[in-house]
């Protein structure tokens, strides 16, 4: 009766997981990609009404955005996705491009961009906590174990391949964190849009 009972939860387990591999995750992850379609479609809307021009920079930013994020998210890969949030948010061309778009939306007269981009950042931290809650759940705290040994171990013993694999893995640790704040820093800015 046992090995019965076990089998049955073994079963059901994999069935739970199959689903959620399959259906649950591909919908949640279809999900925030159709918001940002919706975005795209929004911001489309706006150039063929003449509201932006499709030479502004500030547009054409936009457009880049939405287009990459949308892209990230096409055959989900949490690899892939971390990798293309983190140019978005590290990488110094685009944030200044982005400061500067920040900049001309506040003091510009086009509050439907505004409302666009703070949409925009919404969704991304909204899609990013989604799906890397397991690697901020589990991974991260192993990780920072892992660290905290390396460090130990380090100390113990005279050499350096654990100093460098603890600075190699801390500066990952710190990436991930990075990235959220900068899109809840970006989300700060856009406060004026009110959507």
């Amino acid at each position: 009766m046992i090995y019965f009972n076990i089998i049955i939860t073994l079963l059901c387990l994999w069935i739970g997981l199959w689903l959620n591999h399959y259906y649950l995750r591909p919908a949640k992850v279809n999900k925030n990609r159709f918001e940002l379609f919706a975005l795209r479609d929004q911001l489309a809307i706006m150039a063929m009404k003449k509201q932006i021009s499709e030479e502004d920079k500030d547009y054409k930013l936009m457009l880049k955005l939405l287009n990459t994020s949308i892209k990230a998210m096409d055959d989900f890969s949490i690899l892939r996705y971390l990798k293309v949030m983190y140019v978005l948010t590290t990488q110094q061309k685009v944030q200044d491009e982005i400061e500067h778009m920040v900049k001309n939306l506040k003091e510009h007269k086009n509050p439907e961009l505004s409302i666009i981009a703070k949409k925009y950042f919404y969704v991304s931290r909204k899609a990013f906590i989604a799906n890397t809650k397991f690697l901020r759940t589990t991974i991260i705290p192993l990780l920072s174990l892992f660290i905290l040994f390396l460090s130990l171990i380090s100390k113990t013993i005279d050499s350096r391949w654990p100093e460098r694999i603890f600075t190699k893995l801390t500066v990952k640790r710190e990436n991930y964190y990075a990235i959220d704040s900068n899109l809840e820093d970006r989300i700060k800015d856009l406060q004026f849009a009110t959507i």
